[in-house]
């Protein structure tokens, strides 16, 4: 595992994004280090960002949580920056009306879970691969054995089991 003043160096040699909120890209830190990204990698990378520009620290207070969350930043990256547990930036964050549900720029948008626009529903595409003729016609029902005799003869009751399982060999 990596020291703090290793990943401090690295966050510093690949440098902020274009807003001079969080690292560039944290897989390129963690190339850096020589490490395989891993959750408790990411933390602490998430916290080297506050030592290794202090303008990134963020006030452990409610306003501070606002603030954070407001400029995009998610709750695991404030927890860190801040000292605080990712429950109690939750709390801060909810108490503040910039919870869970308040949407910052990434992954689905809240409300219809899709990503897309909530304004439109798109009807399901057909592949067409079954057109009319399926709905129209139903088929009758197989056992899922496909070419094995006849729908008549599937249909005949069987006095044993099959071949070569244990009930064949406990007639009844």
């Amino acid at each position: 595992m990596a020291s703090q003043k290793e990943i401090v160096a690295a966050i510093k040699k690949v440098g902020l994004d274009s807003k001079g909120m969080v690292s560039k890209s944290v897989p390129k830190v963690a190339e850096e280090i020589g490490e395989d990204l891993s959750g408790s990698l990411i933390t602490q990378i998430y916290e080297a960002e506050a030592v290794a520009f202090p303008e990134l620290v963020v006030k452990g207070t409610q306003a501070g949580v606002k603030q954070a969350r407001e400029d995009g930043l998610r709750f695991e990256r404030i927890a860190a920056r801040s000292g605080l547990t990712v429950g109690e930036v939750r709390d801060f964050a909810e108490k503040a009306g910039v919870g869970a549900d308040f949407y910052i720029g990434r992954g689905r948008q809240p409300g219809n879970g899709s990503g897309a626009s909530a304004t439109k529903a798109k009807k399901p595409a057909s592949s067409g691969r079954r057109g009319r003729a399926a709905k129209e016609e139903p088929k009758a029902a197989t056992s899922g054995r496909r070419g094995r005799g006849s729908a008549a003869k599937a249909e005949e009751p069987k006095t044993r089991g099959r071949r070569g399982t244990r009930a064949a060999a406990n007639p009844s």
